[in-house]
């Protein structure tokens, strides 16, 4: 995942914003709370499990957050503990215990919570057994491989009643709540279209032939419930993105973060129907996922156009950076992405429907990690809850399953399934069966 280094520092933020219950979504329920009752100036002790890339960002915001400290990091790759655990004795004067086993850190009592940021095939497991062991977690995006995941993480989070914040962290960020702000005010007048992109002008990551895993890599450990296959130095670290047995490329890595304020800003993430299109016409490296994707979400009162791109950067309407969020009305159109947000009025001379406003933020200030903690103390709902970002990450999934089967999907939220393609929830992006010895627990509620 791109994204902007901002320190996580707290800002002024809306009441409607504070948390995911103000977007209309239920507080967790209430259930067992094996873990420790935090008090409010009780030091909270976190380990971080997955620590290639993101997991180093998110235990360092999380360590600017007064009252943190982390005692323990679990990666399968020995070469990534040790350099965590020598950035952490060098910056912040903590010896780390080290792990490859994610188990060995949730058996421990001293810990409170975890900041899950493996590759996305482990998410749901790691997550569901955290949950059962009491611990709170901050979990990277998307939050699952699949449909049926997310919905078995939902669940645990709730019987549980674990705090959840996943890595979405422009629901923390200033001038993207402005802007949903003024969309939810009805100015635009009424909406029909909206449109979220992501384009991107890389060359790829290159052809390789399989070969043995570096030294300190348990491999198979890696691969946990995925398929089995052999080691490919563009199917590892970070690259995992652009395989299907891992990830669901940009439309899930990207996807989850324009899509959401499209759906936020609309209040709706129930689609009636999705189509998609596309395929790998400019890339050629061997990933399974495209680099050239259009998928279409018909909702009850207007329609979603998702697009990626590689192969040119140039963004939509203005927006010279190749990601955005954009909502076109009867008075205006408004785009937001991580640089500025701007509204474009309909009309011509001086009769403009609304007033344009021009707005550029730089940088980008966002209190997502310290929001996370400060929930961990009153056992509120953060801002990324796991429900809402269950129900965005579908969306993402369901784009996939159409763009893999080749069909258009009708989509029952209710019941989360498929109703005229029976055949579709087969694909993976929907459920899959995981590779023995590894089983997801799963709970009804």
């Amino acid at each position: 995942m791109q994204k902007t280094k901002s320190e996580t520092k707290g800002i002024s933020r809306r009441k409607f914003t504070q948390t995911a219950a103000g977007f209309g979504i239920a507080a967790l329920a209430a259930g067992p709370f094996p873990g420790r009752v935090l008090g409010a100036n009780d030091r909270i002790n976190l380990a971080a499990i997955g620590v290639h890339g993101m997991g180093t960002y998110n235990a360092e915001q999380l360590m600017q957050v007064p009252g943190v400290q982390f005692s323990d990091v679990c990666d399968v790759d020995q070469r990534e503990v040790e350099k965590f655990q020598n950035l952490f004795e060098d910056k912040y004067q903590l010896k780390l215990e080290g792990h490859k086993d994610f188990r060995r850190v949730l058996e421990k009592k001293d810990v409170d919570a975890v900041s899950i940021a493996t590759p996305d095939h482990w998410h749901a497991l790691i997550f569901v057994q955290a949950c059962e062991a009491g611990k709170d977690i901050y979990c990277e995006k998307p939050i699952s491989h699949n449909i049926v995941e997310g919905r078995a993480m939902v669940n645990a989070a709730k019987k549980f009643n674990r705090v959840v914040q996943i890595g979405s962290w422009q629901r923390s960020v200033q001038h993207f709540q402005d802007a949903i702000d003024f969309v939810r005010s009805g100015k635009l007048g009424t909406i029909t279209l909206c449109r979220a992109w992501l384009n991107s002008n890389s060359d790829g990551m290159g052809f390789r032939r399989p070969s043995a895993p570096p030294e300190g890599v348990d491999y198979d450990f890696w691969l946990g419930p995925a398929p089995f296959s052999l080691f490919q130095e563009n199917r590892f670290h970070w690259n995992w993105r652009w395989w299907f047995d891992f990830a669901g490329g940009q439309t899930a890595d990207w996807g989850v973060h324009m899509i959401d304020i499209v759906c936020l800003a609309m209040g709706d993430w129930d689609p009636l129907e999705i189509s998609s299109f596309g395929g790998n016409f400019f890339i050629q490296d061997g990933r399974d996922t495209p680099d050239t994707q259009i998928a279409i979400f018909k909702f009850r009162n207007f329609v979603l156009h998702w697009e990626v791109r590689w192969g040119n950067e140039r963004g939509l309407d203005g927006f010279s950076s190749g990601h955005g969020s954009q909502w076109i009305g009867r008075n205006g159109q408004l785009g937001v992405n991580r640089e500025k947000w701007e509204v474009f009025a309909e009309g011509r001379g001086d009769n403009l429907r609304l007033e344009e406003k021009p707005e550029t933020v730089n940088p980008i200030p966002n209190s997502h990690h310290a929001n996370f903690i400060e929930c961990m103390r009153t056992r509120q709902t953060p801002r990324s809850d796991i429900e809402s970002m269950h129900k965005t990450t579908v969306l993402c999934h369901l784009a996939n399953i159409a763009f893999r089967t080749g069909k258009k999907l009708e989509w029952d939220a209710s019941r989360e399934i498929i109703t005229n393609e029976p055949a579709a929830m087969d694909c993976p992006q929907y459920r899959r069966e995981y590779r023995a010895p590894w089983k997801l627990p799963v709970y009804s509620l």
